[in-house]
């Protein structure tokens, strides 16, 4: 963010030759300012709370699909999510493989376009009234793939 803003305050001179460009560096910072909040969320998060999500023998088809996308946003095969059982490896796993841990380290820019879009496609049709009202812990991831 801040080589991004100090770019932004020297091509102020260039203003009217650069407007649009300016307007996007504002946008994708603002994004990334959004993005890093949404992180520390997840961070703040209790491990209960991974644990409640992780519980669940046949969980909502909303928990299913916002964990699913979660973890093709970290980068996961679908091959590695296509079922609850494999859903629940991945979130009993600790240390530095842990859930929590991967979205501190999950960049932005090292999720590609087709990733970005099938967890799209997985949350399609949910919203977060929705999720929320089946699972807390499960808005939060929600709310980071929406991000």
């Amino acid at each position: 963010r801040d080589p991004l803003e100090k770019a932004m305050s020297m091509a102020t001179p260039f203003k009217d030759d650069l407007t649009d460009l300016l307007e996007q560096a504002e946008l994708v910072i603002a994004s990334l300012a959004r993005l890093e909040s949404l992180r520390h969320q997840i961070l703040e998060m209790n491990q209960t709370t991974v644990s409640e999500i992780r519980s669940y023998s046949h969980p909502p088809a909303a928990v299913h699909r916002v964990m699913s996308a979660t973890f093709l946003l970290l980068g996961n095969q679908e091959s590695d999510i296509s079922d609850w059982k494999s859903l629940q490896a991945l979130m009993g796993k600790t240390g530095q493989d842990s859930l929590k841990r991967r979205v501190q380290l999950c960049e932005q820019n090292n999720i590609t376009m087709d990733r970005a879009l099938k967890a799209k496609l997985l949350l399609d049709g949910l919203d977060l009234d929705v999720v929320r009202d089946v699972s807390a812990g499960a808005a939060a991831f929600y709310i980071w793939v929406k991000g």
